[in-house]
């Protein structure tokens, strides 16, 4: 198995380090219970707001550069953090548009939503029990024209697992291309990943 933990991207990081780690192709125990609970945001608001008593730049999420791009795009941003940090891959399912693509490092492209499910089913079989400890999402130079928007982000994640194995400490770095979607919710239309050394 490759060495690629979740927003797709960050699905894409845990499932690449399993190998990394000495990860077998089963991981099972319980996942909802051992899960974080997904803290609130407000998809409709352009400022930073509590979660879980700190601000998202405490709890983990900086937007960077976003002077005169559309700003909802943060709320697209903590939508991202929020499914990530909560290992919810329904929700991470939910970012993506129907004709989305995913390129991750050495494999075919992924075309559309059932593929991508897929992708993100085979991870969640892999991490059942895992628990996401730490996460941490900065996203620099977001950029819009009409409805479509771009940005690039650094991830790091620290996920722990219930067999005692060590635990896992990645990171890497995506590339984002958005669009506006009918019900005016940015979504991905497409995804490039590369892997990064841990800070």
């Amino acid at each position: 198995m490759k060495k690629y933990v979740m927003g797709f991207a960050i699905a894409s990081t845990l499932y690449i380090g399993l190998a990394g780690c000495g990860g077998s192709s089963s991981l099972h125990s319980s996942v909802a219970s051992s899960r974080p609970s997904s803290p609130a945001y407000d998809p409709t608001s352009n400022q930073l707001i509590p979660i879980g008593g700190q601000t998202a730049q405490q709890a983990g999420l900086t937007n960077k550069r976003i002077d005169g791009a559309d700003r909802t795009i943060h709320a697209f941003n903590r939508m991202l953090w929020s499914a990530t940090r909560g290992m919810d891959y329904g929700a991470t399912l939910e970012l993506w548009e129907e004709d989305g693509t995913n390129l991750l490092p050495d494999t075919h492209a992924m075309e559309g939503k059932p593929a991508i499910a897929q992708f993100l089913a085979s991870v969640d079989s892999q991490l059942r029990g895992a628990r996401m400890q730490q996460f941490v999402l900065t996203c620099h130079d977001v950029r819009t024209s009409g409805d479509w928007g771009s940005e690039w982000c650094d991830e790091h994640q620290l996920v722990t697992f219930a067999d005692g194995r060590p635990p896992f400490d990645g990171g890497g770095r995506l590339l984002l291309l958005l669009h506006r979607s009918a019900d005016h919710g940015w979504r991905i239309q497409r995804e490039m990943w590369q892997q990064l050394k841990a800070p």
